[in-house]
């Protein structure tokens, strides 16, 4: 009988049952396959056995043994068993308290084992393992609760140390937001400081220009600067289109300014003649 190697999970040797077999309750067939590995034979077997076997293949027992290697192809001796005949020897192995972990052929290597798959890796009866199951799960159900709360208690530990931490720390948040508060309103005053001074006309320039470009018969009666732009409004009265023009010219020649649009011309009182321009500065700055 095959010594079983002792283990909590496996069935003690004297409750385990090897049966022997008679030819005749064995089919035995032969395949002729290509040199390869034991793994792939095992894996050509089971697809060739159903082709061979006058039973079917589920639950049934087989094995087999390599009998010749020649010209890259070796000879397959393939032993198969029904699944009535297991479970006839299955049975009996109950009704005497045992385990059936073999199933022998009467002359042939010990080492071949008809028993199925399933069967050589049964162990233990269902209820001794659903038992060691339950204890297990108990086990590991008071572990694990153990362990969550002692987690618990030691996230609860951290979190309490962190708030006193944070309170500690409160004045100097609230000295932070305040702070930072004050910078957002310089960096705000700065913006707009910056923007009336790109917006902002140089008076002392733009009047000069004005002044020096004015023809003898024409004046100036108002002078503004358009809101949030670089635009010069100017309003004033001539003696005629001609000095209007005239003033125009002048204005062209400084080049002060970047456009210069007459936008109304109307008469006035005393002949007069008004008009009003739009004068964009041109960049200059102090």
């Amino acid at each position: 009988m095959k010594k079983f190697v002792s283990s909590w999970l496996q069935v003690a040797p004297e409750k385990c049952w090897e049966a022997v077999l008679e030819e005749r309750q064995v089919f035995v067939c032969f395949l002729n396959l290509p040199m390869m590995s034991a793994k792939e034979i095992m894996e050509a077997v089971r697809w060739e056995l159903p082709l061979h076997i006058p039973f079917e293949e589920e639950g049934c027992g087989y094995a087999y043994k390599v009998l010749d290697k020649r010209d890259g192809i070796q000879q397959v001796q393939v032993f198969a068993v029904s699944k009535e005949v297991v479970g006839q020897y299955d049975d009996a192995a109950k009704e005497k308290g045992m385990v059936l972990t073999a199933l022998r052929i009467a002359g042939e290597d010990k080492d071949l084992n008809l028993l199925p798959d399933e069967k050589k890796r049964l162990r233990v009866s269902l209820t001794k393992l659903y038992h060691c199951g339950m204890v297990l799960m108990v086990v590991l159900g008071v572990v694990l609760l153990s362990g969550a709360w002692c987690y618990r208690e030691a996230q609860l530990g951290k979190l309490t140390e962190a708030e006193a931490k944070l309170q500690s720390l409160k004045p100097w948040q609230q000295y932070y937001d305040e702070e930072k508060k004050r910078q957002e309103q310089i960096a705000e005053l700065t913006t707009s400081l910056q923007k009336l001074e790109q917006e902002r006309i140089v008076w002392s320039e733009a009047l000069e220009a004005l002044g020096n470009s004015m023809p003898d018969k024409c004046w100036l009666t108002q002078v503004k600067q358009k809101e949030a732009s670089q635009i010069i409004e100017v309003q004033g009265k001539a003696s005629s289109m001609t000095q209007v023009k005239k003033l125009l010219e002048k204005l062209h020649a400084s080049k002060k300014f970047k456009t210069i649009n007459l936008m109304e011309t109307g008469e006035a009182k005393g002949a007069l003649l008004s008009y009003k321009l739009l004068l964009q500065e041109g960049g200059t700055k102090r």
